[in-house]
């Protein structure tokens, strides 16, 4: 997504990129059963993550872009169908995407599905909110 914005400028992707690109801050702190940072694929993994977080604050200075609440509710409406999908992904393959399989945190294998899954997206509800609100205040 980074790279179609810098290719054609488009705001809305942006956004969506902004907004998911939040969970990149995430996955430096949570657990991964990705390679080490010395592998390529561990290096891979750390230089996409290190870019998505990077490409706003880009934008932002290049263009004046900054996160909009149209751009919020458009990521969110993406966001549900992108996890609807990786939901039907990862049971026809047995994946653990977006961490549906394994959780992130070991306290919440005793939380039965449905709950976790409404939890997970009130949680990217509030994060999407708070990384507006934080970029919009502070940038």
């Amino acid at each position: 997504m980074g790279l179609i914005y810098l290719l054609t400028g488009n705001q809305m992707i942006m956004q969506v990129l902004f907004y998911f690109g939040l969970y990149a801050y995430f996955s430096f702190f949570m657990p991964s059963r990705i390679n080490k940072i010395y592998h390529v694929s561990g290096l891979s993994y750390f230089l996409n993550h290190i870019i998505t977080i990077l490409i706003p604050f880009f934008a932002y200075f290049t263009t004046g872009w900054t996160p909009s609440i149209r751009g919020l509710i458009v990521s969110l409406g993406i966001f549900a169908v992108y996890w609807f999908v990786a939901l039907m992904v990862n049971q026809s393959t047995g994946g653990n995407y977006f961490y549906m399989k394994y959780r992130p945190v070991p306290a919440l294998d005793k939380v039965n599905f449905k709950t976790y899954t409404v939890g997970n997206f009130i949680f990217t509800v509030g994060l999407f909110l708070i990384g507006y609100s934080i970029f919009n205040f502070f940038v």
